[in-house]
């Protein structure tokens, strides 16, 4: 008997078979050969219980959101350690004028045994400049100047900023603090106070 020779790519239809068939040993009583031939086509495997979800997008009325600006993500960095405020916003020019004005907030004010005295702050300004107290009364005006103090964003008004109780009567003032450095001026808002 002469033997034909079997190309070698039956081999692996061959093994591909044997393997879906799977192994079974002798001792299985249950076991039983099984006698399906091998398929040409594959056979898809069972699809998954759970099915992919659709990203979900954006409404297109949606604004883009903004990204920070690399200096902003610096100045707020929460692994630093370091808060950093945020910028204060720049004097404006007057219309018409060269020179800018400055925000003002009146910081504190009162009364001691021989004088009266006010504080305040000019906002985003570090410049040398003449800080003002004006208390007015029925048309009594008393004044007092000292020079402003910078530190790093602001300048304050402090020093020098008291009038004598010997020159006020007693009674409702209105007070308000003013700031001129020439190019940069403020003044406070109107404060009502009690002069003992």
């Amino acid at each position: 008997m002469r033997l034909r020779a079997r190309p070698l790519a039956a081999v692996p239809a061959v093994l591909c078979a044997l393997l879906a068939t799977g192994c079974t040993s002798d001792d299985d009583p249950a076991a039983t050969p099984s006698a399906t031939a091998p398929s040409a086509t594959a056979t898809p495997a069972a699809e998954p219980t759970a099915k992919p979800t659709a990203a979900v997008t954006a409404p297109a009325s949606a604004a883009p959101t903004r990204t920070p600006s690399e200096t902003e993500t610096e100045r707020n960095d929460p692994g630093d350690g370091v808060a950093v405020d945020p910028p204060v916003a720049e004097p404006s020019p007057t219309a018409g004028s060269s020179t800018a004005k400055a925000e003002m907030v009146l910081t504190g004010w009162g009364a001691s045994s021989s004088e009266y005295s006010a504080t305040a702050i000019v906002e985003g300004v570090v410049d040398d400049g003449t800080c003002t107290l004006e208390m007015t009364r029925r048309g009594d005006v008393r004044k007092a100047t000292g020079p402003s103090t910078r530190s790093a964003d602001s300048s304050s008004c402090a020093q020098d900023l008291s009038i004598p109780l010997s020159e006020l009567t007693a009674g409702t003032w209105m007070l308000h603090v003013s700031f001129d450095a020439g190019d940069v001026v403020g003044s406070t808002e109107p404060q009502e106070v009690e002069v003992p």
